[in-house]
């Protein structure tokens, strides 16, 4: 059998697509999770907006903010599960000015863990959208890999 650059690079997908499914689940067990989660009172430190690096401006929120559980100040800065930067500065702006510096707000924290904190629990969209498209890039390499070869029938007998 032999492998030329692409199938290196399908069998590459094919080995680190498994893991960010995981972590994706990982994230939409932990936001739906999150809604459970006891709250405290917490105050917004810092509030802007942050272009990300790279030639095409990305934008995201950046949130910063603290809270005190059992005595012990706590920091966080993640605003939901499902972040996403946009090329757009106006959906980053309005997270921002949502949290505006000095509000109080309620903040969500994970028992016994209380530096895994959020301030908007649950899922949403963009939760879903990291395994979802890790599982069809999955079954698109392992076809593109497996079809030129004639091993098509292997995959598509467990599917």
């Amino acid at each position: 059998m032999q492998f030329n650059f692409g199938d290196i690079i399908l069998l590459i997908f094919i080995i680190i697509l498994p893991f960010a499914f995981v972590v994706g689940i990982q994230n939409i067990l932990r936001a739906k999770a999150s809604v459970n989660w006891p709250t405290v009172v917490g105050k917004i430190l810092s509030s802007g907006i942050k272009r990300g690096s790279g030639k095409r401006a990305v934008y995201h929120a950046e949130i910063s903010y603290e809270f005190i559980v059992e005595n012990v100040v706590h920091k966080g800065t993640r605003v939901s599960y499902g972040e996403y930067g946009v090329t757009g500065t106006s959906h980053a702006q309005g997270i921002a000015d949502r949290y505006p510096v000095g509000k109080t707000i309620a903040v969500h924290y994970m028992p016994g863990k209380p530096k895994v904190c959020v301030l908007e629990p649950g899922t949403n969209v963009i939760t879903w959208v990291a395994p979802i498209f890790c599982a069809i890039f999955f079954v698109i390499a392992c076809w593109m890999l497996l079809v030129p070869r004639g091993y098509a029938q292997l995959f598509t007998h467990f599917f």
